[in-house]
This record gives C-alpha cells, structure tokens and sequence, in this order.
C-alpha cells in the first residue's frame, strides 16, 4: 500500500518538474520578444502591467478586461491599411484656405 503510494508521488513529481521545465524553456524562448513589445507598444505594456496587477489582485477583474481589450483593439487599429483617416504629415490651417 505505502509502495503504490510512493510511486504516485513520484510520478507526479516528475510531471510537475518535467511541466515546469517545459514553462521554462518557452519562457526563455518568448522573454526577448516580450522585453521589446514592452519598449516599443505602450499599448501592450498597459495590458501586461493591468494583468500582473490583477494576479496580484491590486486591480479589479474589469479594470484587467478593459487594459486587455483596449490593447487588441490597438492592435487592430494600427494594422489597418490607410482608409482616408488623419493623415501622417502636418497640416497647415492657412494653406487650406
């Protein structure tokens, strides 16, 4: 009885170490990319820091729902090609005259 015990623990001992070597290894692989859309998307750094404040239960649910959305919809918003909106270049108000 103590034997079939013992092996069931062992067992799941290594799916959980065999699990979290695998969590690791994808976060090393993934961590540069993250570093960087961080620096450069203000957007996306918004939504990381609303969902680590919500894991650390700082931020209610909602507030974490609307970081996230507003950064897909960013996401989406920028990878339209261009309908005829604001244009890149200044205007100038007095040569529209």
């Amino acid at each position: 009885m103590l034997h079939r015990i013992w092996a069931c623990v062992r067992r799941m001992t290594a799916a959980v170490t065999g699990l979290a070597l695998k969590v690791v290894s994808w976060c090393r692989i993934r961590w540069p990319a993250h570093v960087d859309r961080v620096a450069t998307d203000p957007a996306y750094a918004a939504a990381v820091r609303a969902v680590l404040a919500g894991m650390l239960g700082l931020l209610r649910v909602r507030e974490v729902l609307a970081a996230v959305l507003t950064a897909a919809i960013s996401v989406l918003l920028r990878s339209r090609p261009n309908d005829g909106g604001p244009q890149d270049e200044s205007v100038d108000p007095e040569g529209a005259m």
